[in-house]
């Protein structure tokens, strides 16, 4: 398994016509900045800064299943193992 955040989004049918792959993209931003907000002793801001990509990602998750159905973005899961 990669290390890519939601690497599940690449399984989805057709997920290069939407802007599925481009909000996955934005949240691994989210999450590299928190690390290095960590990394640079600051704390709350990196908190901040991860709490917006899980929120991100939840909503994101969520977008998918109205998009797609549960049993597809369930089955991407599985096929790229997550």
């Amino acid at each position: 398994m990669s290390n890519k955040i939601m690497p599940w989004i690449d399984a989805l049918p057709n997920v290069q016509a939407t802007d599925f792959q481009a909000r996955r993209d934005e949240v691994a931003a989210n999450v590299r900045e928190g690390a290095e907000l960590l990394e640079q002793g600051k704390p709350k801001e990196s908190e901040a800064a991860r709490a917006k990509a899980y929120f991100a990602s939840c909503k994101l998750e969520g977008d998918a299943k109205a998009h797609w159905s549960i049993q597809e973005v369930e089955q991407a899961k599985a096929r790229v193992g997550w």
